[in-house]
């Protein structure tokens, strides 16, 4: 009776070492359930260039394992690849009478990164002939939620193991989960695939260029864009610590590229008029005044408050007026406005070429430069 104690501790320690035994071999085969089951880990791409990157969740993969990077992926393509675990043995073949062997499954989750549009999907795959010697063409076809099978461009395979990327463009809004089909074909010869994935460029923000730019956006994005520092105080009574665009405005105010009102207020919320907006861009670009002695638009006259502002950009090609000869000096300036000036103020002679905003596509008049100082420079916050 005395050891019937410690005997009955020592099984309840060693019940619980058990336990926890257990446990943990629970929580090693969750975290690596992909090498344990086969199935394919979903990732989350970051390209480069591309507002988001989304990973395509893998249902059913014709590949084993292993993505072939190489130089010869093109240049300027985005592109991440799922690998499926496997025997490493690079044994698929597809071919023009391929039919479920060279089907694959991936579902986009807007839970996961939010509804919104997509506009560019790129289909990324490594394969090499089955012959190393010759070559032949694979046509890559996606089927959007089922929409129907689209064709890419047909890329050219040759030689040994190399990435190839397939890009389609359009637009595709994911409100609930998006299935994605994807298809390959080989028209001439049998060729050799190992793995096959693929990113989208989505598009989640929009910009509202057209919206009228306030005093404070309009200080916002100039303190950014030069960078401007500022000594804690308050020179505004309707610019306080915790207002949202409080450092730039001190910090262009006290630069002396903007001022306030004769009542101590900055109106911040007020709208940023064309010539508010060409006045602070010239100070901070530093473009100096022009006197010039006959006006350049018909409503600047040399009376004018900001008369040599203006014709200092107008000199330096910053701005340009309407076609009926005014520049409009007291109209609101739009996002896009200020966007425009900013980015020319900056000298930023790079272009952009893919759609960060749901409202500012390509043929946007203003796309460059919104889509570099709204999103590729953050100076202005959608």
């Amino acid at each position: 009776m005395e050891n019937s104690k410690p005997k009955s501790i020592k099984g309840i320690i060693v019940i619980v070492i058990l336990i926890l035994v257990l446990v943990g071999l629970g929580v090693l085969a969750w975290v690596y359930r992909d090498k344990l089951t086969g199935s394919a880990a979903t990732i989350t791409p970051t390209p480069s260039g591309m507002r988001n990157g989304l990973g395509f969740s893998l249902v059913h993969d014709i590949s084993t394992i292993g993505w072939v990077p190489t130089p010869s992926v093109p240049a300027g393509q985005y592109y991440t690849l799922l690998d499926e675990p496997g025997t490493g043995n690079k044994t698929d073949y597809i071919t023009s009478a391929s039919t479920g062997s060279n089907n694959a499954v991936f579902l986009l989750n807007p839970n996961t990164y939010g509804a919104g549009a997509i506009d560019s999907i790129y289909i990324g795959f490594s394969a090499k002939p089955k012959t190393t010697a010759g070559s032949t063409a694979i046509t890559v076809n996606i089927n959007p939620s089922g929409t129907g099978w689209q064709k890419a461009q047909t890329i050219n395979v040759t030689g040994d193991w190399k990435g190839y990327v397939a890009k389609f463009t359009g637009s595709w809004t994911m409100e609930k989960i998006m299935t994605l089909q994807v298809k390959l074909t080989s028209s001439n010869s049998p060729a050799m695939i190992d793995t096959l994935g693929g990113s989208a460029s989505y598009l989640e923000t929009s910009f509202k260029p057209d919206l009228a730019a306030t005093r404070a956006t309009m200080a916002d994005a100039v303190g950014r864009a030069w960078k401007v520092t500022y000594q804690p105080k308050v020179d505004f009574k309707d610019v306080q610590p915790a207002y949202w665009a409080y450092v730039y405005i001190e910090g262009c105010y006290q630069k002396g590229w903007v001022k306030g009102y004769g009542d101590g207020t900055f109106r911040p919320d007020t709208n940023a008029t064309r010539a508010d907006v060409a006045v602070i861009i010239s100070r901070a670009a530093g473009i100096a005044p022009y006197d010039n002695p006959t006006p350049s638009f018909k409503d600047v006259p040399k009376t004018y408050w900001a008369y040599k502002e203006i014709e200092g950009m107008k000199k330096a090609g910053m701005i340009n007026g309407y076609g009926d000869g005014t520049y409009r000096p007291d109209n609101a300036a739009t996002r896009a406005d200020l966007a425009v000036l900013v980015y020319r103020g900056k000298k930023i002679t790079t272009k952009s070429q893919i759609p960060e905003f749901l409202d500012v596509p390509l043929s946007y008049w203003a796309f460059n430069e919104v889509t570099w100082i709204g999103y590729l420079n953050n100076f202005m916050r959608p």
